[in-house]
């Protein structure tokens, strides 16, 4: 096959991924706040239930770094010299500096960009330590490297391995559907803010 054709096909697939792991994150997170407030908190800017944060630093990650294979992860292999296994440890250690380093990033670009252009606080950290602007802090940072790591390890090889069997024609589909939706959902709420000063939510319906 040559790249060309594969690079057409494997576009749907990362597509369709990024909306899967958009969704895993709104979920997660509405769990989560439910859980710890006993509140139905509808997550992020969209309607849709969708964290677009989650799905772009997965399939971002996924781009720049690739999969971290299980030996990187946890040393293992009874035959392995101690060279080998510094090297082993400095290339996982690199991997996950740049875990952290891109949900960083991608956090205090949208928390920046939603307040400034939008006047939307999507999340606070002002009241944690080490904190930047409330828009970033050192604790979520670093706990945020630890899940795309883990993520990136144990969801994204069976995630891409499901959504890749199925039919071309049906991953194209599913990714220009929830493209469009996604894109419709953008652009009301970027008129809702401009005429009430409010998103719009499903949850006050």
């Amino acid at each position: 096959m040559k790249p060309s054709t594969q690079r057409a096909q494997s576009a749907p697939t990362l597509v369709c991924l990024f909306f899967l792991f958009s969704w895993i994150g709104w979920s997660a997170e509405t769990v989560y706040f439910g859980m710890r407030w006993h509140v139905l908190a509808d997550r992020g800017l969209l309607a849709l239930p969708l964290c677009p944060i989650y799905g772009a630093c997965l399939l971002g990650m996924y781009l720049w770094q690739g999969t971290l294979p299980r030996d990187r992860l946890l040393l293992t292999g009874r035959t392995m010299q101690s060279r080998r296994t510094d090297a082993y440890r400095r290339s996982a250690l690199s991997y996950f500096a740049a875990a952290v380093f891109l949900p960083t990033v991608a956090e205090f670009c949208v928390a920046a960009l939603s307040q400034g252009v939008l006047g939307l606080t999507l999340w606070d950290y002002s009241y944690r330590p080490l904190n930047l602007f409330g828009y970033i802090c050192l604790d979520r940072a670093l706990l945020w490297g630890i899940l795309l790591t883990l993520a990136m390890h144990f969801l994204w090889p069976p995630c891409f391995a499901a959504v890749s069997v199925l039919p071309l024609r049906a991953r194209k589909a599913a990714a220009c559907t929830a493209a469009t939706l996604t894109a419709c959902d953008f652009a009301l709420q970027i008129l809702c803010l401009a005429l009430t000063g409010r998103r719009f939510s499903f949850f006050r319906l």
